[in-house]
């Protein structure tokens, strides 16, 4: 803007935009304090709140507003059946994994006691030590 008018004639603008928007101010801060805007203002708060009661009445609107609850009900509702199928195949998968463990913990005391109730002599204990026959076994 200054380099097609020139600075001066910018700096005079943006003075006098200055002076016009305190002026301006002063004049709105006055109008505000009359007794005749307060009295427009209460005037316009009630007749909206009346507006609003009124259309709050209105067959149209209750229906509406029944509609959106009943939409954000539905949408409770699958979000929730959701969660319990998810839930139930969760629990049917923890129960799997427990028996499982369970199966596991037989088998180990199963191994255990075999390996407890064996007899070994010295020259077995060294021919197991070295191959692992029996080990093997086990694991098998």
């Amino acid at each position: 803007f200054a380099e097609v008018f020139g600075a001066e004639f910018a700096r005079r603008l943006a003075e006098a935009a200055g002076n016009a928007s305190s002026a301006v101010a002063g004049t709105i801060d006055f109008v505000a304090e009359t007794e005749t805007f307060k009295a427009a203002k209460r005037a316009t708060a009630s007749g909206l709140n009346k507006a609003a009661e009124s259309v709050g009445q209105s067959q149209v609107v209750r229906s509406a507003v029944a509609k959106h609850l009943g939409s954000l009900t539905d949408q409770a509702n699958v979000r929730v059946a959701e969660k319990e199928r998810s839930e139930a195949l969760s629990r049917q998968a923890l129960d799997l994994q427990r028996r499982r463990l369970d199966q596991h913990a037989k088998d180990i005391e199963e191994i255990k006691s075999r390996r407890a109730s064996r007899e070994m002599s010295w020259w077995e204990a060294t021919w197991e030590w070295m191959n692992g026959d029996q080990a093997a076994a086990d694991r098998n």
